[in-house]
C-alpha cells in the first residue's frame, strides 16, 4: 500500500504493477506475495484478466508513505507485511524478482528453482531499503550472491539507487545480462557488455501518479526481451 503526504491511499507494490502490464502485455500472469486478508480481496479485483494471484496471509500489508520533493522521493514505512517464503518452481517465460521491503532476501536463499524460468529480471530496491526506528527509509549497498546473480538476465534500478547495486550490476553484465538505470523524465541509461547507451524518455502532457512507473517500466522490457526484441 502506497499512501502521500496527505494519507490518501493506493494498491502498489512492484509485483501488482508487474503483474498488470505482464497481463496488458498478453502474458499469462502469476502473482505471488503476502498482504492481510482485509487487502486481498481488493488486490484481486485490480488485476486483470490473465492474471492469477498468489497471496500469503499476513497481520499487515507493508505499506509507504512517499513524499515526492520534485523528482526526490522520502519514505516511511508504516507497516511491514514480513518474510515471504521461496515460491515452489514454476516453469515459466520470465520470472521477475522485485520485492519492496526486503521480504525475499536477495542476498541469501536457494536460487535453483530459477532454473525453471527462461528470462529472469528484477528490481533489487527492497534489498536496498532499511529504516530508522521513526520507519524513514535509506538506502545501503547490495550484498553479491553469486548463486541469484548469475542467474539474472536483465537489472533494473534507478539512479538514486545506482551506488548501491554496483556489485549486482558487475555481476549481472559479467554474466551476458543487461542493466538498466533509469533516469525519470531524463530517459534510461542502458549497460550491456562494454556498451553504454542512453534512451530519451516519451514527453508526457500530464503525469497523473509516479508510483509504479519504474516498475511497469522494468516488466514491459523483461517481457519485450524475453521474445527476442
Amino acid at each position: 500500500i502506497d499512501r502521500d503526504e496527505r494519507d490518501s491511499q493506493t494498491y502498489g507494490g512492484s509485483s501488482l504493477y508487474a503483474a498488470i502490464q505482464a497481463a496488458k502485455l498478453g502474458m499469462q500472469a502469476a502473482l505471488y506475495g503476502r498482504c492481510s486478508p482485509g487487502d486481498r480481496c481488493e488486490l484481486s479485483r485490480l488485476l486483470p484478466e490473465r492474471s492469477s494471484p498468489i497471496l500469503l496471509e499476513s497481520p499487515r500489508t507493508t505499506t509507504f508513505r512517499n513524499v515526492f520533493m520534485g523528482e526526490d522521493r522520502i519514505q516511511h514505512m508504516l507497516d511491514d507485511g514480513g518474510a515471504i517464503p521461496l515460491p515452489p518452481p514454476v516453469r515459466a517465460s520470465v520470472c521477475h524478482l522485485c520485492p519492496v521491503a526486503d521480504e525475499i532476501h536477495l542476498d541469501s536463499g536457494s536460487w535453483e528453482w530459477l532454473a525453471a524460468a527462461d528470462f529472469v529480471s528484477c528490481t533489487p530496491q527492497g534489498a536496498m531499503r532499511h529504516r530508522d526506528r521513526t520507519g524513514q527509509v535509506s538506502l545501503s549497498p547490495i550484498q553479491v550472491n553469486p548463486d541469484l546473480w548469475s542467474r539474472v538476465d536483465l537489472l533494473v534500478i534507478n539512479e538514486e539507487e545506482e551506488p548501491f547495486a554496483l556489485g549486482p550490476v558487475e555481476h549481472v553484465l559479467a554474466q551476458g545480462g543487461i542493466a538498466v538505470v533509469t533516469l525519470g523524465p531524463a530517459g534510461a541509461r542502458v549497460y550491456r557488455g562494454q556498451q553504454t547507451l542512453w534512451f530519451p524518455a516519451l514527453k508526457m502532457r500530464q503525469i497523473v501518479n509516479r508510483n509504479g512507473a519504474g516498475d511497469s517500466f522494468a516488466a514491459a522490457m523483461a517481457i519485450a526481451l524475453a521474445r527476442g526484441d
